[in-house]
Order: C-alpha cells, then structure tokens, then sequence
C-alpha cells in the first residue's frame, strides 16, 4: 500500500490518515491482531493510543489540536475495532468531524 499525496487542508489530512490506517488493517491481519490483542491488552498498541497517548501526542501545542487529533485516533480505531459500515462511510465521518473541529478552532 502506497501514502497517499498529502492534501492541502487538515481534515483531509485526518481523513486521509484514518482511510491508510482503516485501510492497511483490513488487509493486514498482523495490524488488527496488534490492535486487538484480547488476551494480554498490554501486549498490544491499543493501551499507548488510547491510556499513555503522551508519546503519540507529544507534538502537538495547541490544545485545541491536541483534542482534534485525539478525536481523529479515537474515531479511527472504533471504525477499525467496531466498524459499523465500510472504509469510505467511516472516513467521510472521520473528515466531517475533523473539519467541524478545525473549522471551530479557527473561528
């Protein structure tokens, strides 16, 4: 699987991250069971993305964008962990929060 072009606007940013991310793990059964490990939940990524989010968000200043970011992550790994319709309806929703957020950041 190829990166995508990076987009101009932030939440076709987010989007576009959350379409590689959902994308990549339905074809790659080693990213979903990372995520999902049931048996040890320390053994997998899922307690760093969403108990110690600190080393992921460390980059991000702004609290606003800090919050904007954790939402797209946590969006995203409920549409991978419980995905309730296809790739492209969970990252239209992904995209129309981001841009809802960010739109109401900057105002």
């Amino acid at each position: 699987m190829s990166w995508p072009a990076l987009p101009d606007d932030g939440a076709a940013g987010l989007a576009a991250g959350a379409a590689f991310t959902l994308r990549a793990a339905a074809n790659d059964p080693l990213v979903t069971a990372t995520l999902t490990h049931e048996n040890d939940a320390e053994a997998g990524l899922t307690p760093l993305l969403t108990v110690r989010p600190t080393p992921i968000l460390a980059g991000a200043i702004d609290l606003q964008l800090n919050a904007i970011v954790e939402v797209d992550v946590r969006l995203t790994l409920t549409h991978l962990l419980q995905p309730m319709g296809g790739i492209d309806d969970a990252v239209r929703q992904i995209h129309t929060t981001a841009r809802t957020l960010l739109d109401a950041a900057a105002a």
